[in-house]
């Protein structure tokens, strides 16, 4: 486990972090530039902006409160603690990712308030860099949960609520 655990948090800074930092900071740089050169003097709150702004709230909804509900057991990196348990509850009940999914709606939310084709489309690249991160994450909790976890995939959406199927013990999880 240890050795594993090591391997996929080498594999998540090189193939998670530093890449989907590079870029949000790109899909930041081209929403900033084209609302600045795009937009004179105050910005207009169209009905696509107000889309924008509630893509923002709601994401970092789901970031803050998917992070305050893993308290101790959260890290930006993968890693299993001693004493982790498998979240089932709140956030967690119907969708195994939302702090991945707050992030996603929050990069989408601003490209759409600063009416950015070209941002939507480099936020875009934040999907397939997610979803990898999300393989790798769930590999770890899969050898370290075993059934339990694979019963909870079944169970729940990766980011988004998967409604059916359901037990008393349905609830979320994550790292």
């Amino acid at each position: 486990m240890a050795r594993y655990q090591r391997n996929a948090i080498r594999e998540d800074v090189w193939n998670f972090l530093l890449p989907a930092l590079v870029v949000y900071v790109a899909g930041m740089a081209v929403c900033t530039v084209e609302l600045a050169v795009t937009q004179e003097g105050e910005v207009e709150m169209t009905p696509l902006r107000a889309v924008g702004v509630i893509g923002v709230a709601v994401g970092l909804l789901h970031a803050v409160v998917g992070a305050t509900w893993l308290r101790r057991q959260y890290s930006s990196t993968l890693v299993i603690r001693e004493g982790h348990q498998l979240i089932t509850s709140g956030p967690y009940r119907r969708v195994r990712h939302p702090i991945y999914l707050g992030a996603l709606l929050v990069s989408f939310g601003i490209a759409v308030f600063a009416k950015s084709g070209i941002g939507f489309g480099v936020m875009a690249l934040l999907v397939p860099l997610i979803r990898r991160r999300i393989r790798i994450e769930e590999r770890l909790l899969t050898e370290h949960f075993g059934d339990d976890y694979r019963a909870y995939q079944r169970r729940t959406g990766m980011l988004l609520p998967r409604f059916g199927r359901r037990s008393s013990a349905d609830g979320g999880g994550a790292a």
